[in-house]
């Protein structure tokens, strides 16, 4: 089962290899992650970096051998090199933007210079990776019973390591030492809790050391032994420094301030972790927890001002959660946090977006790309009115005329040969100017599609041959001089003069139509063909006049109790009307917030779109209002929309109030400190423009809100840094409770 473990651990660190390759676009991100990995980060690379398989599988041997003088070189020589990179050399080193150690040398010394250095720092890592490869044989060979030899092990190993970072360059050795920090102190906890128990008691252990002698750490009096552990101890402590691995690791941070941290941390771990721990968790919780954000990073102080801001809106972590579920249920693009946040929360992101650096670039240019995307996403959003039906109105009409004629040409096809008589009613109906009129029409109708037979049967009508309830006719005649007569009865309604006369033709036509009341298929084939005839008719004239007509004119066809029809017109109307503010969207940001303003803040437009959509209207409604709010939003942050100037001052103002207040107070170094808290830093800015922009469950993570309501974000991070700070003691069961 562990070697299987093992193979997945080996599995997982090739695939976090091809993610990374995924990220990688130029010599920076390969050699350096893009100088872009957080605090966290750094600090794990760091410690996993020196604290690998030499340390985990020779210096517990020959702590055992030697004591504690034996280990004055690794751990505490390298933890104490971590800490002079991070304290003397990390944020120069980082502010020259360089990418390799050798890159420093070729520029203060010369390419010559870069060259042997770079040879010298090579031969110098020979040993140290050959101990690495060898333990990863000695691993699998023990793993597999001997099945699998060192050789083939370190064989095996050492493609692995290959294959993630030539693929993924170092943001795949610093996710994978990231992990391997975690495996790390979690699997060296467990062995120690299990090793204990084995021996009787960690104090048979304890006792065992004492009994050797194994606590002393400084070397027998004498020049020899004096000589070698100082030597071993420098060794280690300066002739580190100048190394690519260490280099690499601090040059990697996303700010100056996270390659110092990271780099001191991360030599401090092992032996301070657990004072940090106690300590900080200890003045914290004195404090409320504000030192952790006065004394913390910029990543702190951001999050302490996000928190308050968030906090002045009147929201927390349960009304994020609310706002944006409901903002989502709407159909509209997912928001952003400063979304579903308040004005004070979107005033100090504008503020971020002043300050020249990072917050500047992510916020400048955030409206015109939210304005220039709200076309798209406005037109996404109303193709779901019409789920299934995705089609262009003028397509989908043309289908349905299709359609519509093919079925009635196969409904009709029976009843039409059916006999029928000429009905009293019928026989007046066809006298007369208007009859003969129909009669012609619906001859040149059959002439037209070359039926002969409905030809010679509608001049036998013409001269009367047909005698009332005495001579059959087919059924397909009578209809077809209907048709022609209720067609003269619509052209004439058309015009108001001729409104009257459009009365007495349908009247006609209903007359006429008593021939057929004894042949039942036609009424339904009829049917049929009118359900066809309305959808088409709210396709194409209906459905475009959901926002020329008012509501009094518009709704109440829909309103009303659907009579028989109306849920196939509802149905061509929705498509006509769908296509109408496709249309209206596809004509550029200017005619999108026209149109989005209107339904957004017009009452008629409302309720034409929810007699005809019903419930979902509403949702639609809700929808474009927070695409129009996120334009809005995205407006007000960019620092390339408007004058801030004003505002800016505003805010500068109300801090240097709080300043003023503060002043002989005697709290020396805390005002101090709370004047770089109420002035953005670039840092900051930077910050609170991520966290502000990104989804609200991706923010409120980073603002560490799962376990916490949002006024107490902040008291919590510095306790989340003390604790991120002691994982090998925490792992231990000595962390906090």
């Amino acid at each position: 089962m562990l070697f299987w473990f093992v193979i997945a651990y080996w599995l997982i660190s090739v695939a976090i290899g091809l993610i990374a390759a995924t990220r990688v676009h130029n010599t920076r991100d390969f050699a350096v992650a893009g100088r872009h990995l957080p605090f966290y980060m750094v600090t794990a690379t760091v410690f996993a970096t020196w604290f690998g398989a030499e340390a985990v599988l020779g210096v517990p041997a020959t702590f055992l051998n030697e004591g504690l003088r034996g280990v004055v070189a690794d751990p505490f020589g390298s933890s104490m090199c971590l800490i002079l990179v991070g304290l003397f050399f990390a944020a120069p080193l980082y502010r020259m933007n360089l990418l390799t150690i050798g890159d420093f040398y070729r520029q203060r010394y010369g390419k010559g210079i870069e060259v042997f250095c770079s040879a010298a720092i090579i031969l110098s890592y020979l040993g140290w990776v050959a101990a690495q490869i060898t333990a990863l044989g000695l691993v699998f060979s023990v793993l597999t019973d001997g099945a699998m030899s060192e050789t083939a092990g370190m064989i095996v190993g050492t493609l692995a390591v290959l294959i993630y970072v030539v693929v993924g360059g170092f943001l795949a050795v610093a996710w994978t030492d990231f992990i391997q920090m975690i495996v790390l102190v979690i699997g060296l906890s467990v062995i120690a809790v299990f090793s204990a128990d084995l021996a009787g008691g960690s104090d048979k252990v304890f006792t065992m050391i004492a009994s050797k002698d194994l606590w002393k750490f400084l070397p027998e009096p004498g020049f020899k032994d004096v000589a070698a552990s100082i030597g071993a101890a420098v060794t280690m402590m300066l002739g580190s420094i100048p190394q690519q691995d260490v280099f690499q690791r601090v040059m990697s941070a996303k700010d100056a301030t996270t390659a110092r941290n990271g780099a001191v941390i991360g030599g401090v771990l092992p032996a301070a972790g657990r004072v940090a721990q106690t300590g900080g968790r200890a003045i914290d919780n004195a404090t409320g927890g504000r030192i952790g954000t006065l004394f913390g990073g910029h990543e702190a102080r951001a999050v302490q001002r996000l928190a308050d801001a968030l906090r002045a809106d009147g929201v927390d972590n349960a009304a994020i959660n609310r706002l944006t579920q409901e903002w989502v249920q709407t159909g509209a693009p997912p928001p952003m946090l400063m979304n579903v946040a308040g004005e004070n929360t979107r005033r100090l992101v504008r503020l971020a977006g002043m300050k020249e650096g990072e917050g500047a670039r992510i916020l400048g240019g955030i409206g015109g790309r939210e304005r220039a995307s709200l076309p798209a996403t406005a037109r996404n959003r109303a193709r779901q009115l019409t789920p299934g039906e995705d089609r262009p109105a003028n397509v989908v009409a043309e289908a349905a005329t299709e359609a519509r004629d093919a079925a009635a040409e196969n409904a009709y096809r029976g009843p039409y040969r059916e006999q029928t008589l000429v009905t009293p009613e019928t026989s007046a109906a066809l006298r007369g100017g208007p009859g003969r009129s129909a009669m012609q029409r619906a001859r040149s109708a059959a002439e037209a599609r070359q039926n002969y037979d409905q030809m010679d049967e509608i001049d036998r009508l013409m001269g009367g041959d047909f005698q009332e309830g005495t001579q059959p006719i087919s059924a397909g005649t009578i209809d077809r001089v209907r048709i022609a007569m209720r067609g003269r009865a619509e052209k004439a309604g058309q015009s108001p003069d001729t409104r009257d006369i459009a009365g007495g033709l349908r009247d006609r036509a209903r007359r006429i139509d008593t021939s057929l009341e004894r042949i039942p298929e036609i009424q339904g084939a009829r049917g049929n063909y009118r359900a066809h005839s309305q959808f088409i008719e709210g396709v194409e004239n209906v459905g475009p006049n959901i926002f020329k007509q008012s509501a009094d004119e518009f709704a109440p066809q829909f309103e009303a109790v659907p009579a028989m029809g109306v849920d196939a017109r509802r149905a061509g109307a929705q498509v006509g009307a769908r296509q109408t503010m496709t249309d209206a969207f596809g004509q550029g940001p200017r005619r999108t917030r026209s149109m989005i303003d209107s339904i957004a803040d017009g009452e008629d437009p409302q309720r034409n779109l929810r007699a005809l959509f019903g419930g979902e209207a509403d949702r639609f409604v809700s929808a474009i209002r927070n695409m129009r709010q996120r334009v809005d939003n995205a407006q007000f942050v960019d620092p390339n929309v408007g004058s801030k100037t004003a505002p800016t001052q505003a805010d500068a103002q109300a801090a240097n109030d709080v300043l003023r207040v503060l002043q002989g107070s005697g709290l020396g170094v805390l005002i101090e400190k709370l004047r770089n808290g109420l002035t953005l830093t670039s840092e900051e800015a930077a910050t609170i423009a991520q966290i502000a922009t990104s989804l609200p469950g991706q923010a409120m993570t980073r603002l560490n809100a799962p376990a916490a309501p949002v006024p107490q974000i902040a008291g919590n991070v510095f306790r989340r840094a003390s604790v991120a700070a002691t994982p090998m003691m925490a792992s231990q069961g000595t962390g906090p409770r």
